[in-house]
This record gives structure tokens, sequence and C-alpha cells, in this order.
């Protein structure tokens, strides 16, 4: 009887802990997009690169970076993110990042680097693009869990800074 008290309490902390994750991806104002990054490091692991030379490697072959873009799968994105790129719904842009990054961005390149040599995290600012074609300017930050099987729950954090951007383009002016 112990053994089946004990699996039920289990049972129940652990639906009790997906109602709360489930809440806070949900219910934040900041944009979060659940990732799966494996395929992404099978490519970089194809390169046979070193990873202290990778960023340079990326520098000099930018259609590597292009086309690894793809392979970074969004497998959810919270509501937040999806009004910020202006979608019904997640099902709109879950094929992968490279649907909301600009031809032009730059930042994937250090992202990829930081992954592939281990770091718990990568951040900085870049433009996303919105489903209607609207360039966003936004802080982000991308969670590369240590743990096995992490590449598959990569999480990055995007926060909207278009408003702070006209209060510095008007302060320039």
């Amino acid at each position: 009887l112990t053994d089946v008290t004990d699996r039920e309490a289990a049972h129940t902390a652990l639906v009790q802990s997906e109602q709360r994750y489930r809440r806070m991806f949900d219910a934040s104002r900041i944009g979060v997009a659940e990732e799966d990054w494996t395929s992404v490091r099978l490519a970089l692991q194809a390169l046979n690169v070193d990873k202290a030379d990778l960023g340079d490697y990326l520098e000099r072959n930018p259609d590597f970076v292009r086309s690894a873009r793809p392979l970074a799968r969004i497998k959810a994105a919270n509501p937040a993110l999806q009004r910020m790129v202006s979608a019904g719904d997640s099902s709109a842009f879950l094929e992968s990042v490279d649907k909301l990054l600009s031809e032009g961005e730059r930042t994937f390149a250090g992202a990829l680097v930081a992954f592939a040599r281990g770091e718990p995290f990568y951040e900085g600012e870049t433009e996303l693009v919105g489903l209607d074609g609207r360039r966003i300017p936004v802080l982000f930050t991308i969670t590369f869990p240590a743990e096995p099987d992490g590449d598959r729950d990569v999480l990055a954090f995007v926060i909207g800074i278009t408003e702070r951007k006209h209060s510095q383009d008007a302060l320039l002016a």
C-alpha cells in the first residue's frame, strides 16, 4: 500500500509541477520558445572544427550559419511570443527559428559558438521578423541545458524593445 501511495504522491507532484510550468509559460509577458537543437549539434560535429576556432570558421563560412538556422526547431512558443510576431498561434512558425530571423541577422553565429562550447546560455540583441514582415528589435537569452538530451530542451527568452528603440531614436534626432 505504501508503494501505491508513494507513486500517487509522486504523480500528483509531477502534475502540479507541470501545471506551474504551463502557467508560467503561458502567462509570461516575456516571449518564450522551446527549441530542439539536436540537428544543430550534429551539423556542428560534422564540421570537425576545433571549438576554439569555430567563431573564425563561421565568419569565413556564412553559408554554414544560414544552413544551420533551419535546424533549430521550435517545438512550442508561448502567447507572448506569438503576439510579438503577429501569429494567431504558434503553428504559424513552429518550423524553425529561421522563419523569425532576418536575412542579415548576425547573432545566430554567436549562439552556435556558445552552444558548441557547452556554455549555459547566450544573450544579445537582434531583430525578429514578424509574420507580417515587421522588424521587431529584441533582447534575448538562449539557455542550453547541460544534462543529456538537453539539446531537445533549449529555451529562448525574448523581450521586445521597440518602444525603447523609438525613445533612443527620438533622443538622437
